[in-house]
């Protein structure tokens, strides 16, 4: 809320005692400075020598070019117009209101507010010029027209007042002094503030209030015009060129007009983002074009939409040739979720929700953005989604596919793109269809190397996903990316993209979920290379060691030479595998076709709770390692089987106990120099056994005759031994001794 101003003045404004059309002069009092609020210091214009101004209402108040700073030593009201017809001189506010209620002439006159804190007012209903300079508070209210005279840097910008009136900026530049730029609204008028600036940041970074009309005129040099990051009520664009760069967010709440071609920027490392939430009205000819950055330094395939509907995909050729096919001779195809087979996609009026599978470099049958090189393609369209949008799902088998899948899941797999010009948060995502069925509480999305996940609640195994380059995390869905959903076998119906869920700021939090999941992240990268792969261990007393639709995630394959690796457990191959808290052990599969290569697992374990512990047994080395402590090298074979590893978890409090599943009822914990067993008293059974080393070699053999048995081993060395119980069928079991 504005408060009431009551100044204090140095003046009592009575009646006026002189005429409309007397000018005052401002007397030099160098050297010492000038006070604007001193009366004494005007004087009529007669001679210059006359009877002292009486007040400041009427007239014409004219600085007269006094050389030095005129200071407001009280807040102050000029009733009458303002101007300078001597030499520069500046006003300083000194942290109090000035009010100007006439019409100002602003040659030669700047503002400043060295002390800061100060108001200055526009409040005539006349066209004036609001005076260059630095503000920290700059209000306008009245009629007519306030143009500014020179660029304006201030703090606050206050629209004030029952009458609408327009603030023209011209050519010049309206920009925060290094604080964050505040626009408040006290009045019930509609206010517009134009500009023709060419400048990178023609006006601050802002939230426009309702009621505000933005207008971006024709630029004077006819160079595209920026629209710069905020939060607009009204936003018009006249003719010629606009953009929007990259990394900049541009919203409009109440009405769009879009005069023009107005280009969303994009490059190496961002793109730029636009939310409309009411329909773009436009003229003839005026698009909206969307720009993407492909880093094509190396061949690969890109994941991709046009986030506009009717756009030509083919416009994304850059003058090399695209092959629309569904075979080996295409360059882009899209994948048909009806049958699980690739099929050729059109090359013109796309619609937004499909994704396309792009091969950027060259091939026997063309080139798309030649090898080596980089750069920014782009598709256009005169409509841009401002509400829902529904996209159709499929439910297919992967029976009959002529597709060739390398992972163990293959039905139910649909390809789409997001339809928004702005970031999509999945976390707001229904997951049910409009008819029946539910999709899968994950996506996936191909980063450039990896295929990275995100499910809901913030469980996600790499990053992927808001950026071009796949450089950022990814809970929110870039625009026009294109991304893997997932339905189950009753699914029938449409997946809705609500316009609510747009997010274009605010980075995603790995983990990030109301209730802590029981998690385990394990990494495998190359030791002297980039490439890298990520598997998540989930424990849930909800899951199962079979699929759990909504727990469970899918591995999906990287290409190339990047490496990967998953949990093998029931019958799936999981990036992300969901089981009970009982189950200690997982086998760990993994990849690569580069022989010899020098890889590390490593793990995040700051989100299992479960267990505090955690082991990785290597089968090919014979080698059990606490991964906790340090992480774990070794040499790629390619001779050897995928399930070359099993992880392993124990217990972060006591002693360490058995690790193999399946085995007879019983616990197994050494410390102090024992051995202790114990026993489900309901099933214990008197037994004989051994301890032995990993070679096989007998280290003690012993009696077991009660349910809490203690064997003394007292100088047996740290290591991995096994213990096989002659009544235990399921073989010998694991015991990690630590002195």
């Amino acid at each position: 809320m504005i408060k009431r101003l009551f100044y204090s003045t140095l003046v009592v404004l009575t009646s006026l005692q002189v005429g409309l059309s007397q000018n005052y002069y401002l007397q030099d009092q160098s050297p010492s400075v000038t006070d604007m609020s001193n009366i004494s210091n005007w004087n009529t214009q007669q001679d210059g020598s006359g009877s002292a101004a009486p007040n400041f209402n009427g007239g014409t108040w004219d600085l007269n070019g006094v050389p030095i700073a005129n200071v407001i030593s009280a807040s102050l009201i000029i009733n009458g117009n303002v101007l300078n017809s001597g030499t520069s001189c500046t006003i300083d506010v000194n942290s109090k209101i000035l009010d100007f209620n006439g019409n100002v002439a602003s040659a030669n006159i700047t503002i400043e507010d060295l002390i800061g804190g100060g108001s200055v007012l526009y409040t005539g209903n006349l066209a004036t010029d609001v005076i260059p300079g630095t503000y920290n508070k700059i209000q306008l209210s009245g009629s007519g027209t306030k143009t500014a005279a020179g660029d304006i840097i201030a703090k606050e910008l206050q629209l004030a007042g029952t009458v609408d009136f327009t603030l023209d900026l011209n050519t010049h530049v309206l920009s925060d002094s290094g604080s964050a730029f505040v626009v408040n609204k006290s009045g019930t008028g509609n206010y517009t503030i134009t500009t023709e600036c060419d400048s990178s940041a023609p006006i601050p970074v802002a939230y426009w209030p309702s009621g505000t009309k933005v207008v971006f005129n024709d630029a004077a040099s006819f160079i595209p015009q920026h629209i710069p990051s905020g939060s607009y009520d009204i936003l018009y664009l006249s003719e010629n060129i606009k953009e929007i760069a990259a990394g900049d967010t541009v919203a409009i709440r109440t009405e769009f007009q879009n005069h023009t071609d107005l280009i969303l920027q994009a490059d190496t490392n961002s793109y730029a983002q636009l939310k409309t939430l009411v329909e773009m009205d436009t003229i003839n000819g005026s698009t909206v074009q969307k720009q993407y950055y492909l880093d094509v330094t190396t061949e690969k395939y890109f994941h991709r939409g046009t986030a506009l509907d009717g756009a030509d995909l083919q416009d994304l050729n850059n003058g090399q040739i695209m092959n629309f096919a569904n075979n080996g001779n295409g360059s882009v195809w899209k994948w048909d979720a009806s049958t699980s087979n690739w099929a050729e996609p059109a090359s013109t009026n796309n619609d937004a929700t499909e994704g396309y599978t792009v091969y950027a470099g060259t091939n026997a049958f063309g080139t798309f953005l030649l090898p080596g090189s980089s750069g920014t393609v782009d598709v256009e369209s005169n409509s841009v989604h401002f509400n829902d949008v529904n996209a159709t799902l499929f439910y297919h088998d992967g029976t009959g596919s002529s597709a060739t899948f390398k992972d163990a899941v293959i039905d139910g797999w649909n390809f789409v793109a997001n339809p928004f010009l702005s970031n999509y948060d999945f976390e707001g995502h229904g997951l049910s269809g409009s008819t029946s069925g539910n999709m899968a509480n994950y996506y996936y999305v191909l980063n450039g190397s990896n295929y990275s996940f995100y499910q809901k609640g913030g469980l996600t195994n790499g990053t992927g996903g808001t950026a071009p380059n796949g450089a950022s995390a990814p809970r929110y869905i870039a625009p026009g990316q294109g991304v893997w959903f997932r339905t189950d076998a009753t699914w029938s119906g449409t997946t809705t993209f609500e316009a609510a869920n747009q997010k274009m700021s605010g980075a995603s939090q790995m983990f990030k979920t109301t209730a802590t999941p029981d998690l385990l992240k394990i990494e495998v990268k190359e030791v002297n290379g980039s490439n890298s792969d990520q598997v998540l261990i989930r424990l849930d007393q909800n899951a199962s060691d079979a699929e759990d639709f909504s727990m469970d995630v899918p591995k999906k394959s990287n290409i190339g030479d990047v490496p990967n690796t998953y949990v093998k457990l029931g019958n799936g191959t999981w990036a992300l595998c969901a089981a009970n808290p009982s189950r200690k052990s997982f086998p760990l599969h993994f990849s690569d076709i580069d022989h010899g290569q020098q890889m590390e697992y490593s793990i995040t374990e700051n989100s299992l709770t479960s267990y505090g512990r955690v082991f990785i047994e290597d089968k090919k080395n014979s080698s059990f390692t606490e991964i906790t402590s340090a992480n774990y090298a070794f040499v790629n074979d390619t001779a050897y089987s995928e399930d070359r590893f099993v992880i392993h978890f124990e217990k972060s409090v006591g002693l360490p106990e058995g690790m193999i599943p399946g085995a007879a009822n019983y616990d197994a914990y050494y410390g102090n120099g024992n051995i202790s067993f114990i026993f489900q008293e309901e099933s214990f059974e008197p037994t004989t056994g051994g301890l032995y080393s990993l070679q096989g070699k007998l280290i003690r053999k012993f009696e077991v005759n009660e349910p809490n048995t203690k064997i003394s081993v007292p100088n047996i060395p740290t290591g991995i031994y096994l213990i096989s119980l002659d009544n235990d069928l399921a073989g010998a079991r694991k015991l990690y001794i630590n002195k």
